[in-house]
């Protein structure tokens, strides 16, 4: 009997947090969609657990080795959390921190990479559009990209090639015919670019001159 009182108390407890997470989720869409972007940042950089990301010195806060040991609750992750994460980059975005809302973008991509499934197509794809249109509309993408840190950018790419592959391979739990895999190659694109940008300014600082 006490056992029963246990777990009936457990599953009561699951229902209410099931519930006051909802709740959550709808105020924070709520205030969203009428433009309080700024209360939409302090909810979620909190209750999301991501003020680390925003770290301007994240590659000695939160250095590469650790990137798989994070505590982001990638085995049981929230089901709204994909959709909480386009709101926060969208509205960081919308408040002009553009370095911010890419970081929170590449995470949510990164996050659903690791654990992709039917039913994440649609927030990647969203997500992506999300990536693309930073890039374009940023004055310069790569003055956007130069504050990004190198390692990021690393997995970001990492995970758009997983995710390429995942729609070439034609399987039955891959993405939806209207997935835009295009998105994918143009973002690749822009990363490789990037990429060769920097590796020229490099070579260029860095030969002798001649005499």
């Amino acid at each position: 009997c006490v056992d029963d009182c246990v777990i009936s108390e457990e599953r009561v407890n699951e229902k209410l947090d099931f519930i006051n997470r909802f709740k959550s989720v709808d105020e924070v869409r709520a205030l969203h969609d009428a433009s309080n972007h700024k209360r939409v940042e302090e909810i979620l950089t909190t209750s999301l657990k991501l003020s680390h990301i925003f770290d301007p010195n994240i590659a000695d806060a939160f250095p590469p080795e650790n990137l798989l040991l994070q505590e982001l609750a990638l085995a049981r992750p929230s089901p709204e959390r994909p959709g909480q994460m386009i709101l926060l980059h969208d509205s960081l975005w919308k408040l002009d921190k553009r370095r911010d809302a890419f970081l929170c973008a590449e995470q949510n991509l990164y996050e659903m990479g690791c654990r992709v499934s039917p039913q994440l197509f649609g927030k990647i794809a969203e997500t992506l559009k999300e990536v693309v249109a930073f890039l374009e509309n940023a004055s310069s993408s790569i003055e956007l990209l130069r504050d990004v840190p190198y390692f990021i950018l690393a997995r970001l790419l990492q995970t758009v090639t997983k995710l390429i592959d995942c729609c070439m391979d034609g399987l039955e739990s891959g993405p939806p015919d209207a997935f835009p895999i295009s998105l994918l190659w143009l973002l690749a694109h822009h990363l490789v670019d990037y990429g060769d940008s920097t590796t020229t300014t490099t070579t260029t600082t860095t030969s002798p001159r001649r005499r």
